[in-house]
């Protein structure tokens, strides 16, 4: 399978905070586009995955 950039728009809201950004992955298809970027972001935001929300996605 060809995998192919994506870029993911997301947001992530708690009690206290609301942050939103975008990020780009390197993945085989939509769905695994939107696990990596949950995974990126959860690691990067030191955040739980399930604050993680994503908004788009689209091939680059």
């Amino acid at each position: 399978m060809e995998r192919r950039d994506y870029e993911v728009e997301w947001n992530a809201r708690g009690m206290d905070f609301y942050y939103n950004g975008k990020v780009t992955v390197w993945a085989s298809d939509e769905s695994d586009a939107r696990e990596r970027a949950i995974q990126e972001v959860s690691r990067k935001m030191v955040m739980s995955r399930q604050l993680i929300s994503i908004e788009s996605i689209r091939a680059v």
